[in-house]
């Protein structure tokens, strides 16, 4: 017998803020919140206004409510959150991740209405912490930092593509209930690695291309 998973595409809000201004979701009251797509980024949400937007520069929220016909026991499931999360859900912070690529899942406890709040941290704030000064720098990214951070260099390497790097919930998040909603293991052939590797790359670069309006 196997659970509900449910993926949460509906009612999806974004707002910014400047960087650390709010630590939480209970001081986001009175943000200029809009709609947006999730799957995707915050460059695909702003669509055209992204190219005047230096989206690392802020901290980025992302908001929806849900509905659970079952309260208690659940998962959720992120299948990639670019790139400094934090996740909150009923105003309890459930889930911290640093890695774009991968996947968390979560044990969680519902409620009849949900409230799922994510923060994506501005990168460039991360990165203007002082750090080892690497052995070999690069030309093709102006931050040398950005070897700390398992996020892509898509849109952080000026003159080889716009600078609009993916930020957000770039993959799937889903809500899973039901029996088997616990950890189970499948053993499944293990793709190539380039051909994975290249599907993955594809979803980055169609995310974080703006939309048209």
């Amino acid at each position: 017998m196997t659970g509900d998973a449910v993926a949460l595409h509906a009612g999806w809000q974004f707002a910014s803020t400047l960087p650390g201004a709010c630590p939480d979701p209970s001081q986001l009251a009175g943000l200029a919140w809009r709609e947006a797509e999730v799957p995707g980024t915050v460059a695909s949400a702003l669509g055209e206004a992204a190219s005047g937007v230096e989206i690392d520069a802020h901290d980025w929220w992302f908001r929806t409510e849900f509905a659970s016909s079952e309260a208690g026991p659940a998962w959720l499931r992120f299948e990639g959150l670019a790139t400094l999360a934090t996740v909150w859900l009923n105003g309890q912070p459930i889930l911290e991740s640093k890695n774009m690529f991968v996947p968390s899942r979560v044990p969680v406890s519902l409620a009849a209405r949900n409230t799922l709040v994510i923060r994506f941290a501005s990168l460039a704030a991360a990165l203007a912490m002082k750090r080892p000064r690497p052995k070999w720098k690069t030309a093709l990214v102006r931050e040398q930092n950005l070897r700390w951070f398992r996020t892509t260099l898509l849109g952080r390497m000026p003159g080889w593509n716009p600078s609009l790097p993916p930020v957000g919930p770039w993959r799937e998040i889903v809500l899973e209930q039901g029996p088997a909603s616990g950890w189970q293991a499948t053993l499944a052939p293990r793709p190539p690695h380039g051909r994975a590797l290249a599907r993955r790359w594809s979803s980055v670069c169609r995310l974080a291309r703006p939309s048209p309006r």
